[in-house]
């Protein structure tokens, strides 16, 4: 799953696995719908991602990117999260290798399966001082 949330200075983009699953790489676009990076048709380039992490052999079951809010557009943006996802059996031997994205709608209509999904920041309440 992809989780996401924010505070006064920071988006935070969660993705969590469970069970056997691990993450292996993972890879983060998030500011304007039309600054993904795609390919001529126009399928996205994670390669190009801004933020991409490899998490090691093993994997990881939870990795969490922090991004400013001063580095994003005002308002709601745009995110697109991808993930390679391992598994592995109780002697340690990977039986499962798969790629997921963040559920959303298709970046390309009729293109390759990935997705994006907006993301509006809430505003923090501010403190009472007394």
């Amino acid at each position: 799953s992809v989780v996401v949330w924010n505070d006064e200075t920071n988006v935070y983009v969660s993705y969590q696995t469970i069970g056997a699953y691990k993450l292996k790489q993972t890879h983060l676009y998030i500011g304007s719908c039309t600054s993904i990076p795609v390919n001529g048709a126009g399928n996205p380039r994670i390669g190009l991602y801004p933020f991409s992490t490899n998490h090691g052999t093993n994997g990881v079951s939870i990795y969490t990117y922090t991004i400013p809010r001063s580095s994003l557009p005002a308002g709601c943006v745009c995110i697109s999260s991808h993930a390679e996802i391992v598994a592995f059996n109780s002697t340690g031997q990977q039986y499962y290798s798969e790629t997921g994205w963040g559920n959303g709608a298709q970046i390309n209509d009729g293109g390759s399966w990935a997705m994006k999904f907006s993301y509006c920041p809430e505003e923090c309440p501010e403190e009472e001082v007394r």
